[in-house]
């Protein structure tokens, strides 16, 4: 008997262990067939239980990425930010990595993301000039094939406010905007609309030539960076090429030694009253200067522009003596302080970052459009003066007055002056832009390829603007700061971490050893006498 026995025992257990296989093969299959719908972009459903609609693009955003029709790869590049922004800036790019993802999603693979190992200087090198990139290393590289455009994490992503650090009245630094989402579908839009937008420098009467590469006096890596942001160069001159073709976006002006034709200077001026764009900046030299036609034009539109260089007293760090007379008296570093609010360099102000401005004339606004705005876009420092012709890089007090701080930039954003048919259909609305920068040294090749000077980060940023390169999307602004622990309260912050760290598995510790010590102590049960049949049959 004990052989059947044994053998139907051994069939029923590897009945039950082939059940509980299949059954456990049946639920991977379920799940990976879950997950694999899951995935499928007509059946995935998703739904954003979160109060601020944090995990939800924008109908406006939704729509760009969903017509997309080449790739976009999204560089991110971060180094700690300095103190005490440091947190805040690695929340900013966590919020950041987040919104990619869900961009990368809407996008249907048109998207890719890669984050750049910036410790690793060799590679963070390679893919620095890969990028084009000079100096700027927070933000995202937004790359369409050769197009490409940068964004800062401070001042394009987000804008930061550092506090107070004073204990007596301490306030902690804290993210003011968070505009993310905007910035980043701007610069898409950026790298994949618009390629054919045109400017035209003039060329003929000693401007710099804006197609040379070789010479350092030469424009040719300008007009390689503009190449690069789907910009256009050519050159023009009225005596060859005739008027100025119905596809001109701008009109570049460097530094003409002459005058021009009077059909020439009347078509730039026509030109711009219609609501054009203009770019102008200066000869070097004040005989120069004064021969061409820059002083008028620039009076025309209220800028003025002085035939004296500005300069600045240079300090030997050798004897810490006062020099003058040197080259290096030309130079000037422009820092956030000595920015304008201007737009175009919202994005270097907010990261703090400055630049150089080589040989430059004092330019400023005379006076103000009655139906527009002219402003300084930024200035030099307090210790400057204004070095009469013909400029000798020496300080006369008879000559050149006081010390103090000259504007070197303007801009002008009003109507056309001349009646203009109303825009039809998506028609842009026709507004005159004006850049006048002081310095025709900062387009040369020679100061583009000083890194320090970041000539063309502030050129770019000033075609750029000059260009409306901002489009009209509608997208809601994101709550600057997710923190609902009260900021100025820091033990609140500490004491919700203890809790979270110590308390809260503390106690899942204590409960497990109480339901184990109810188990075991319930377990033990006493064996009870009972009288037997067969004890009592006996």
């Amino acid at each position: 008997m004990s052989g059947p026995r044994s053998n139907v025992g051994w069939l029923s257990r590897f009945g039950i262990g082939a059940q509980v296989l299949l059954t456990a093969a049946l639920a991977l299959v379920a799940v990976l067939l879950v997950n694999w719908l899951a995935a499928r972009p007509g059946i995935r459903q998703r739904v954003d239980m979160t109060n601020a609609e944090s995990n939800t693009l924008s109908t406006a955003s939704l729509g760009v990425l969903e017509r997309l029709e080449s790739d976009i790869q999204v560089d991110i590049l971060y180094r700690p930010m300095n103190a005490p922004l440091t947190a805040l800036g690695q929340e900013v790019l966590v919020r950041t990595d987040k919104l990619l993802l869900l961009m990368e999603e809407a996008a249907n693979g048109r998207v890719a993301i890669q984050a750049v190992d910036t410790s690793d200087q060799e590679a963070w090198t390679l893919r620095q000039q890969e990028l084009r990139l000079r100096g700027y290393e927070n933000g995202l590289v937004i790359s369409n094939g050769d197009r490409r455009e940068f964004l800062a994490l401070s001042g394009d992503l987000a804008t930061f406010d550092i506090g107070n650090p004073v204990p007596e009245s301490y306030i902690p630094p804290s993210i003011d905007q968070y505009d993310a989402e905007r910035a980043i579908i701007g610069a898409i839009l950026d790298v994949t609309q618009g390629a054919e937008r045109h400017v035209y420098f003039t060329y003929g009467f000693g401007e710099l030539d804006a197609l040379e590469s070789a010479d350092n006096s030469g424009l040719g890596m300008l007009a390689e960076e503009l190449e690069g942001d789907g910009i256009r160069v050519h050159r023009w001159n009225f005596l060859d090429d005739g008027r100025l073709p119905e596809n001109c976006d701008a009109v570049a002006v460097v530094g003409p030694q002459v005058a021009w034709p009077e059909d020439m200077y009347a078509e730039v001026v026509e030109y711009v009253e219609r609501g054009g764009r203009l770019l102008v900046a200066p000869e070097t030299v004040p005989e120069l200067l004064r021969k061409s036609d820059v002083p008028d034009l620039l009076r025309h539109f209220d800028l003025e522009v002085s035939e004296g260089r500005v300069m600045r007293p240079l300090l030997d760090r050798r004897t810490g003596l006062v020099v003058q007379g040197q080259q290096e008296c030309e130079v000037h570093v422009v820092t956030g302080d000595l920015m304008g609010l201007h737009p175009m360099l919202g994005a270097m102000r907010g990261t703090g970052a400055s630049f150089s401005v080589p040989i430059t004339h004092r330019v400023k606004v005379g006076v103000q459009p009655p139906d527009g705005v002219s402003q300084t876009l930024f200035r030099s420092s307090p210790e400057s003066w204004l070095d009469a012709p013909p400029c000798d890089r020496r300080y006369d007090a008879q000559l050149d007055g006081t010390f103090r701080s000259f504007p070197l930039a303007a801009t002008v954003q009003r109507p056309p002056m001349v009646e203009q048919e109303g825009p039809k259909g998506l028609e842009a609305v026709p507004e005159i832009r004006i850049v006048a920068l002081g310095s025709e040294a900062m387009f040369t090749n020679a100061a583009l390829q000083n890194p320090g000077f970041r000539s063309a980060d502030v050129l770019r940023a000033a075609f750029n603007w000059l260009l409306d390169r901002e489009h009209r999307i509608t997208v809601p602004q994101r709550a600057p700061d997710f923190r609902f622990l009260p900021m100025d309260r820091p033990r609140a912050v500490v004491w919700v971490m203890r809790v979270a760290q110590y308390l809260l598995p503390l106690a899942a510790l204590l409960a497990g050893v109480l339901v184990w010590l109810r188990r075991a102590g319930g377990s033990r049960r006493t064996p009870t006498k009972s009288s037997s049949p067969e004890v009592g049959a006996r």
